[in-house]
């Protein structure tokens, strides 16, 4: 019995972190989008690393190294309408990188009054296995409404090891409040 119970429990979350979060519209929608053309627009963001290059389609991007292990990332408030609510946040853009294996990670980071309640990093995997080649890349949090409303959100690409090039480029990030059912399915 109990074993059947915890094969249902499995079955539930994996039902809820599928198909059953509705993505509420409206203004519990908040997106935030960096392309790094924009020089002025680039200082709103935290550690500035924005580089150009004249053989890449990307004109400008945020590039980490041996001697800066952090992109260009946001820092920010959790939005006032989001605060006290289950909310997502996706992150998606391009990466490319000159180590297939260099172990880079987008990072999720809460954190409140320089403490972090919340750290998540998520690899990217180069999608294509060659060097040098631009990749989509989306990954994403859920988060509960239980985390301090004074919380700050940081979001960046962390390449930890330093041994690889790894560029970043037309970074996105959105907020979308999300509900989760108050019952198990029958």
């Amino acid at each position: 019995m109990r074993m059947r119970i915890q094969v249902l429990y499995f079955i539930f979350m994996l039902h809820v972190s599928s198909h059953s979060l509705a993505q509420v519209g409206g203004s519990d929608f908040h997106h935030f989008f960096n392309n790094f053309e924009d020089s002025v627009f680039n200082r709103e963001w935290m550690n500035p690393t924005t580089i150009t290059s004249e053989i890449s389609v990307q004109n400008y991007f945020s590039r980490t190294d041996e001697n800066n292990h952090y992109s260009s990332g946001i820092e920010i408030a959790i939005p006032e309408d989001l605060k006290h609510k289950n909310f997502r946040i996706s992150t998606g853009g391009l990466i490319r990188v000159n180590n297939t294996d260099g172990g880079i990670q987008m990072v999720l980071s809460i954190d409140v009054s320089d403490s972090a309640v919340f750290w998540k990093g998520d690899y990217l995997p180069d999608s294509t296995g060659k060097a040098g080649i631009w990749n989509p890349f989306k990954v994403s949090a859920l988060l509960p409404m239980s985390i301090p409303a004074n919380s700050r959100v940081k979001i960046f690409l962390w390449n930890a090891s330093g041994k690889s090039l790894a560029d970043v480029d037309d970074l996105e990030i959105n907020f979308t409040e999300v509900e989760f059912p108050s019952f198990l399915p029958k």
